[in-house]
């Protein structure tokens, strides 16, 4: 049992990568203080991935340590190949210091610095200096030397998250997409047809890898839980940007819609049919996060547009969002569904979460029924395949028939209920950080927020308890 000091812990590494000897530490360290702050290294260029998917491992790593941990990214390329001296650790000490900017406690120093301790006490007698514990696996001493070097023979010694993304990394190879026919353009990425059975989904230059591992884990954990949707095969290397190897399918059930207007009603049967398969399948993959706790974390970010009073029962509101375990797409319209032969089949997996099935509702019905009345239709009409009106008439035969509805006052009814959720999901989306316009943020905290959700609440709130829409 290590000391109990409490108070604000700082511990420095390059965690290049963060493994079974570290998390030890970490834990015993959080016996000593109450709050551990960690200061990552980066460098670009040295480290094994971008920071973006190290941060991602030590935003899980502070999950599973109970939310105890503070992460900071710290750069040191400048003094590289540096002879540091004491007092260049002295200057160190205290600029972690001035960052974390309340009183510290102490620090955690690694089996690098032991014999440098008694120093370090000297110049700060105030702090108190936790030692890392000495850490073997078996004869041979942990270091993240060891595992750069030989990934495979050392596996044990890695979260199982680290190992799945490094071994991910490692095993993409170079693909060529030159003179490829492209198939499509989204707002992050271009799909290639490599041949008759595959295409490449290449992401734009500078998407971080653990998004593109995010949306491999997602698609292979729903095809592997039954969820139709597109089969994954690997990840792979465009120039310098990172792509996925994806099954070929036919085209878009929109597409399909706007081609064959006569068996609109058997697509649509197909559409309620496969959303309704997602919605009752149960997760199992803990990599699949819960859509509630996506939602709390844009909350956050609502205060940029919002008062505290708003911002506070945005909060209050998502956090009665009822659980559920139940798969989520994200955004399940017409074109983010393809036909494998006649079966239609999901892709755009990166958005897959688990929750209450109104969230999904709730974007089905921005898109399909509030979208062709929206500003940016052409766009929906494009992605979808359809026409607005056509959109339109998906949407209204698409919950008639999920909801299991028998008239159009029914339908109606409907919608006064799901306007409100709605409302509540796009104000939601605006605390997040791809939210970058102002006027457009501030217009919809006028027309959403003020004017939908906060007369509604207290229907949201039904809604919620009883976890169903009517």
């Amino acid at each position: 049992m290590s000391t109990h000091v409490g108070g604000i812990g700082i511990f420095p590494g390059s965690f290049n990568p963060p493994h079974i000897g570290h998390m030890q530490t970490i834990r015993l360290a959080l016996e000593c203080f109450d709050v551990l702050h960690l200061f990552v290294r980066y460098n670009e260029g040295t480290d094994l991935v971008d920071w973006e998917t190290k941060r991602g491992w030590f935003e899980r790593i502070n999950k599973e340590m109970g939310g105890r941990l503070v992460i900071h990214r710290m750069e040191n390329q400048a003094v590289r190949g540096k002879t540091y001296t004491m007092e260049d650790f002295f200057d160190f000490i205290r600029n972690t210091i001035r960052t974390v900017g309340v009183p510290v406690s102490g620090f955690v120093f690694g089996d690098d610095y032991h014999d440098a301790l008694p120093v370090f006490q000297k110049e700060f007698p105030q702090l108190y200096f936790f030692k890392g514990s000495q850490q073997a696996f078996g004869a041979e001493r942990i270091s993240s030397t060891a595992i750069r070097e030989d990934l495979e023979g050392h596996k044990d010694w890695l979260p199982v998250y680290v190992y799945e993304t490094l071994k991910l990394l490692n095993s993409a190879k170079e693909i060529d997409v030159a003179g490829c026919p492209v198939l499509g353009k989204g707002f992050g990425s271009t799909v290639f047809a490599l041949d008759e059975k595959t295409i490449a989904k290449v992401y734009k230059d500078g998407t971080p890898f653990g998004k593109v591992q995010q949306e491999f884990e997602l698609t292979k954990s729903a095809f592997q839980s039954g969820v139709p949707c597109v089969r994954v095969y690997r990840a792979a290397r465009v120039g310098e940007a990172f792509a996925l190897v994806l099954e070929k399918l036919g085209s878009s059930l929109g597409l399909a819609i706007h081609q064959h207007p006569e068996k609109a009603g058997a697509y649509v049967d197909q559409y309620v049919s496969l959303i309704k398969k997602l919605h009752h399948t149960k997760v199992t993959d803990s990599a699949v996060s819960p859509v509630r706790e996506r939602w709390l974390s844009y909350t956050e970010g609502l205060a940029r547009w919002c008062s505290p009073d708003e911002t506070a029962l945005m909060r209050d509101l998502v956090s009665r969002m009822p659980e559920a375990d139940n798969y989520l797409h994200g955004d399940p319209h017409p074109g983010n569904i393809m036909l494998r032969g006649e079966e239609p089949v999901l892709i755009d997996m990166a958005a897959l979460a688990r929750g209450s099935y109104l969230s999904d509702l709730a974007v089905i019905y921005r898109g399909l029924v509030m979208g062709p009345q929206s500003p940016g239709i052409a766009r929906r009409e494009e992605s979808m395949g359809m026409s607005a009106k056509e959109i339109r008439e998906v949407g209204d035969l698409f919950f008639m028939k999920y909801l299991e509805l028998k008239s159009s006052e029914a339908l109606e009814a409907a919608y006064s209920r799901l306007h409100l959720v709605y409302a509540l999901s796009v104000v939601v989306m605006c605390g997040s950080e791809r939210m970058k316009d102002e006027a457009l943020a501030r217009t919809l905290m006028d027309g959403l927020l003020r004017k939908v959700v906060v007369p509604g609440k207290d229907v949201i709130m039904e809604i919620w308890k009883n976890g169903e829409l009517m």
